[in-house]
C-alpha cells in the first residue's frame, strides 16, 4: 500500500511539474495555446454547385449560324454558333499549332481571332464553337491520324469523307489542342460534331477516345457538349459535362437528356 501511495504522489508531482513548465513556456511566447485551439477547429470547405444545375439555365435556341464572325448580328439574338473546325479540316480561326499550319488548316486572316472575340466576349450572347472531330479531309492526309484501310489508303465513307482514327494518340492530341485553342477564344460552349463510329464494331474505341478528350477538357473555361451520332450509347452521352444536341428525329429517343435540336441552328 505504501508503494502505491508513493507512486501516486510522484505522478502528482510530475504532472504539476509539467503544468508549470507549460505555463512558463507560454509566458515566454514559445507556446501559444490559442493557436492550438484554432488548428483544432474543423475546416469547412465551401460547397461546389453541381454542373447540371447550371446547364439547365443554358440558352436552348434558336441559334444564329455565323460563317463569318464579322457578319451583323440582328437585335434580339441570344445564341450564336460559329464553325471553328469543319469536316474539310479547315479551322475558323488563326491557329498556332504547327500541324495546322503545315496542312494549311489555319485561317489566313490575321484579324480573324479578334473578330471572333468581339462576339464571344458579349455578355448578351451564348456562343457555341462548332467542331468537327473525326471527320477531317486535311488531317486525314497524315497517316499518323488517318483511319486506314487494309491496303494502307485513307478510309472514306460512302460520301467520300475522310475520317480520323480515334485509336491513334496523334488524333487525340490534335483534336484536344484544337479544342483548347477554341476554348481560349472565349466561347461558352464547344459542340463536338462527327464524334461517332465511322465503321461498325469500334464503339469501345470511341468511348475510350471520348473519355480521354473529356479528361483533357477539365481545365477548359467552357462546357464540352456533343452531337448525338452513330455508335454512341446513352451511357457515353451522359458522361459529357455539357449537354446533348440531336436531330429532330432523334429527340424522342434522347428526351431524357433534354437535348438542343440541331435544326435550331439556322443561317437565317
Amino acid at each position: 500500500m505504501k508503494s502505491i501511495k508513493t507512486i501516486l504522489f510522484r505522478l502528482l508531482c510530475l504532472s504539476g511539474l509539467l503544468a508549470g513548465a507549460f505555463l512558463l513556456l507560454s509566458s515566454w511566447g514559445i507556446l501559444d495555446p490559442a493557436q492550438w485551439q484554432e488548428e483544432a477547429q474543423p475546416v469547412i470547405l465551401p460547397a461546389v454547385p453541381a454542373l447540371g444545375v447550371a446547364d439547365q439555365r443554358l440558352y436552348q435556341g434558336p441559334f444564329l449560324y455565323l460563317s463569318d464572325p464579322a457578319q451583323p448580328i440582328p437585335a434580339g439574338t441570344k445564341g450564336v454558333v460559329l464553325p471553328m473546325k469543319s469536316a474539310d479540316g479547315k479551322l475558323g480561326y488563326v491557329s498556332r499549332l504547327p500541324r495546322a499550319m503545315d496542312w494549311g488548316a489555319s485561317s489566313g486572316d490575321p484579324d480573324r481571332n479578334a473578330a471572333i472575340q468581339a462576339v464571344t466576349y458579349r455578355d448578351d450572347l451564348h456562343t457555341v464553337a462548332l467542331i468537327s472531330c473525326l471527320a477531317d479531309d486535311l488531317a486525314g492526309q497524315d497517316r499518323d491520324l488517318a483511319l486506314l484501310r487494309e491496303s494502307g489508303s485513307a478510309w472514306r465513307d460512302p460520301s467520300g469523307q475522310i475520317w480520323l482514327d480515334p485509336a491513334k494518340k496523334d488524333t487525340l492530341d490534335y483534336l484536344a489542342q484544337v479544342c483548347r485553342e477554341a476554348a481560349a477564344l472565349g466561347f461558352d460552349e464547344l459542340l463536338l460534331m462527327d464524334l461517332s463510329c465511322p465503321r461498325e464494331g469500334e464503339e469501345e474505341t470511341l468511348e475510350t477516345f471520348c473519355r480521354s478528350l473529356q479528361e483533357a477538357a477539365l481545365d477548359w473555361p467552357c462546357l464540352l457538349s456533343v452531337a448525338a451520332g452513330p455508335g454512341q450509347s446513352d451511357t457515353l452521352l451522359a458522361t459529357f459535362p455539357g449537354r446533348v444536341w440531336a436531330r429532330a428525329e432523334d429527340i424522342p429517343r434522347l428526351s431524357a437528356f433534354d437535348p438542343v435540336v440541331l435544326s435550331a441552328v439556322s443561317s437565317d
